[in-house]
C-alpha cells in the first residue's frame, strides 16, 4: 500500500473517505430528513383535510313507475311516478343533496309565473326534510312528476312533485305540450350539478320524459 502511494506521490493522510461511509454524515442526513417531515406533515394534513371531496352524481335512466292504488294525498288513486336514477359514482358522499326544479319553458319561452321549487327523494331520510346523503356508488331515486289517470275534478292531471306548493297550479301543473325543464342538484359541499329534461304530456296518457 505504501508503494502505491509512493508510486503516485500521494500522502496517506491526503486519502479522505467518502461522505457516506462516515457515521455521522449518515447521522445528519437521517436528522434533516425527519425534521424536514415534521415541518410539512402538519400542511400535507392540512391539504388532506381540505382539499375538494367532489362527489360524481350521474343520471342512469328516466322512468315512469305504475303506483296503481297506492295511497297519495289521504286518497286512493291511480297514478305514475315519473322519477330519474341516479348515482353517486365518486369515492365521496354527496351532502345534504337537494333537488330543485330551477326553469321550465313552454312552448320555447321560459315561464315568467314559475319560481324554483325543490323537487321530493322517493325515500326521504329522518330530520333531511327534501335533501337526503348519496353514498358512493349508491343509487337513489328522484321524483319528478306525478299523473293521475282522473283526478278529484274526473279529468286526466299531470304535476311537479314539488316538496310544498303542490296546490299552487303556476308552481306544480305540467303543461300539456312539451316542456322544457332543469333541475340543479345542490350539495353541501357547494358542488352543484345540472339536469334537462323534456317532457311531453299530450293532456291524457302519461307524460314522457326525456333526458337532454
Amino acid at each position: 500500500m505504501r508503494n502505491f502511494f509512493h508510486a503516485y506521490n500521494i500522502s496517506p493522510h491526503q486519502v479522505q473517505t467518502s461522505w457516506y461511509l462516515i457515521p455521522d454524515s449518515w447521522l445528519s442526513t437521517i436528522t434533516l430528513f425527519a425534521v424536514a417531515i415534521a415541518l410539512a406533515t402538519p400542511w400535507i394534513v392540512n391539504w388532506l383535510n381540505n382539499r375538494p371531496k367532489n362527489s360524481k352524481i350521474r343520471v342512469l335512466n328516466v322512468s315512469i313507475v305504475d303506483q296503481a292504488n297506492e295511497a297519495y294525498d289521504d286518497d286512493q288513486m291511480n297514478h305514475h311516478v315519473g322519477r330519474l336514477v341516479i348515482k353517486n359514482e365518486g369515492k365521496f358522499i354527496a351532502k345534504s343533496i337537494e333537488a330543485s326544479l330551477e326553469k321550465i319553458v313552454f312552448d320555447e319561452q321560459e315561464r315568467k309565473d314559475f319560481f324554483p321549487v325543490p323537487l321530493i327523494w322517493t325515500h326521504s331520510q329522518p330530520n333531511k326534510g327534501t335533501a337526503r346523503d348519496i353514498y358512493p356508488n349508491q343509487t337513489v331515486y328522484l321524483d319528478v312528476l306525478f299523473y293521475f289517470s282522473e283526478s278529484r275534478s274526473g279529468d286526466a292531471l299531470a304535476q311537479f312533485a314539488i316538496g310544498a306548493g303542490k296546490d299552487v297550479e303556476n308552481l306544480s301543473y305540467v303543461c300539456v305540450g312539451k316542456s322544457n325543464i332543469l333541475i340543479k342538484l345542490y350539495q353541501e359541499s357547494g358542488q352543484v350539478d345540472e339536469v334537462s329534461l323534456q317532457i311531453d304530456w299530450d293532456g291524457n296518457s302519461a307524460p314522457k320524459m326525456i333526458l337532454l
